[in-house]
């Protein structure tokens, strides 16, 4: 009788995690790079693609960034708030080689082509668009502007120190089913 509370039970939760799991599909993150999505416009052979994800279980970010053909040498780059041809706040720095970097941010390597990868947390928050609505640490407000479509990644360089090439994220749905 115990072995079949035991067996009646644990496919009770395999059944509830299987349901929480179609429920809560991944959201997945893109963004194409170029130098004409600069604010201003910034003419720029190269380039760079952004792709991410938020499973549901861990809510933690998880990026890659590609690159490639930039005139200058990567200082930082950044995750920032704004709509399609403003500029913006800093809500994240996802690397850089400036001495000014948040501590433990990873370092951009200078020339491409490259890629990085990491994850973004609470903890990866900054304050620099407190004002905008996305205070230090926020990262339900994060969220809320990438989901908004009001989140950019900007990819800076020596030669173009505001961001040689930048794209606007946005979101798909990742089923689970």
């Amino acid at each position: 009788m115990r072995t079949l509370r035991i067996c009646l039970l644990t496919s009770t939760l395999l059944a509830a995690a299987w349901s929480a799991a179609k429920a809560n599909p991944i959201q997945g993150l893109f963004a194409r790079l170029h130098g004409t999505d600069e604010v201003p416009a910034v003419l720029s052979p190269g380039g760079g693609a952004f792709r991410g994800s938020l499973p549901f279980v861990t809510g933690v970010y998880q990026y890659q960034l590609h690159y490639f053909r930039l005139r200058g040498n990567v200082t930082e780059i950044d995750v920032q708030l704004a709509q399609p041809g403003a500029n913006g706040g800093v809500m994240v720095v996802l690397c850089s080689n400036l001495p000014t970097a948040p501590a433990g941010t990873q370092p951009c390597p200078a020339t491409g082509p490259a890629t990085i990868s990491g994850q973004i947390t609470a903890s990866a928050i900054l304050g620099g668009a407190a004002a905008q609505g996305v205070a230090a640490g926020d990262l339900d407000a994060f969220g809320a502007a990438v989901n908004a479509g009001l989140a950019y990644v900007n990819l800076r360089t020596d030669l173009a120190p505001d961001g040689e090439v930048r794209g606007q994220i946005s979101t798909f749905v990742i089923s689970n089913a």
